[in-house]
């Protein structure tokens, strides 16, 4: 049965406390996922273990830079008196013709 390589770091953490817990993923992701790991001789969770492993640290070396935001602005004079007081639910609502009556 093949193994799959580990950095000591992950050696002490896979005998640390182990903890259950539930993913959804889309059936056929899960489907091919299962082929893979039959083929490799691994189980599942071995696969499962080792792909988030690998993505924590490859994530760790290179961390995605934080989106930059460019603040918009419109000409104007701020709200207009129907949407003074009302909750942004029911301001986004009006705004797109989707206004029921009533706040919600």
């Amino acid at each position: 049965m093949p193994t799959v390589p580990r950095s000591r770091a992950a050696t002490r953490e896979r005998s640390a406390k182990i903890t259950k817990t539930t993913v959804n993923l889309p059936t056929a992701l899960l489907d091919e996922a299962r082929r893979m790991a039959d083929r490799s001789g691994l189980t599942l969770k071995d696969l499962v273990e080792s792909g988030l492993r690998r993505e924590i640290e490859v994530r760790e070396e290179s961390p995605s830079p934080r989106p930059t935001y460019q603040r918009q602005t419109f000409g104007g004079r701020g709200l207009r008196k129907e949407f003074s007081g009302l909750s942004m639910h029911r301001i986004v609502h009006m705004s797109y013709g989707l206004d029921r009556g009533g706040e919600e």
